[in-house]
């Protein structure tokens, strides 16, 4: 819960600030997580917010806070829900555009909570590590600012688990 606590102080001080400078944006995205474990595989929906800070040219950091929108039945008919997702990452861009279009690496640490049939999560139910995610992002020349991002996400892959997510969403420069 540490990483959740400094991703929401970042994410307050971000919006705090009286002015912005062009470095900082947030995204929004919603993603499809396919969770395997031990061969029993459920697809519940994250929504996350995600805050970054571009501290070089293609080089920024970014902590990312989710919450289940939905959840998705296992083979013994358990409901299993995202509770929460938090994940802080260097990104590493490609530098600029082709087309209006970027890729970018990812690369950190996320940690995700589930809960079985709306129990209190346990520390089995904890899942915390290396994460990595491979992304694009498209830059709309009719909104400034404004870009459609894609990404493949590894949030966790260890022992008989592992969380992975495909997401959809938008970016926007301040």
């Amino acid at each position: 819960m540490r990483l959740v606590t400094k991703a929401l102080v970042f994410w307050c001080t971000v919006w705090a600030a009286p002015a912005f400078a062009s470095d900082f944006y947030t995204n929004f995205a919603a993603a499809v997580t396919r969770i395997d474990i031990a061969g029993d595989e459920v697809k519940p929906f994250l929504g996350s917010i995600r805050l970054g800070y571009e501290f070089a040219d293609n080089f920024a950091l970014e902590v990312q806070y989710g919450m289940g929108m939905d959840d998705d039945k296992n083979a013994m008919d358990q409901k299993i829900k995202i509770d929460s997702q938090a994940a802080a990452f260097l990104r590493i861009s490609s530098g600029s555009a082709y087309n209006n279009v970027r890729l970018y690496l990812l690369a950190g640490y996320s940690q995700m909570e589930l809960s079985v049939d709306d129990a209190d999560p346990t520390d089995a139910d904890k899942y915390d590590g290396f994460a990595w995610g491979v992304g694009a992002e498209e830059f709309l020349q009719s909104v400034k600012n404004l870009a459609f991002v894609a990404e493949y996400l590894r949030y966790y892959n260890r022992s008989e688990v592992s969380i992975d997510a495909l997401s959809l969403g938008f970016r926007y420069k301040f």
